[in-house]
């Protein structure tokens, strides 16, 4: 089970490694709290985007559906 979160952790954190080796930890540091920061919107925007996208749908469908009948 480790092992597989190891595995699956791996590739997530590469590029913190690279920048680790080539940079000072400071940079390290502003590099993983402003990556951290990109996932925290990124996936705020995905979840508010899963909540506008059906409603547009059914909107633009039912007027669709208006248009159509007359």
């Amino acid at each position: 089970m480790a092992l597989q979160s190891a595995f699956h952790s791996m590739p997530r954190q590469l590029d913190i490694y690279i920048i680790q080796a080539l940079f000072s930890t400071g940079i390290v540091g502003i590099y993983s709290s402003a990556k951290s920061l990109y996932r925290f919107f990124d996936e705020a925007s995905s979840a508010a985007y899963g909540l506008v996208y059906p409603t547009a749908v059914k909107l633009i469908e039912s007027k669709n559906t208006k248009t159509k009948a007359m």
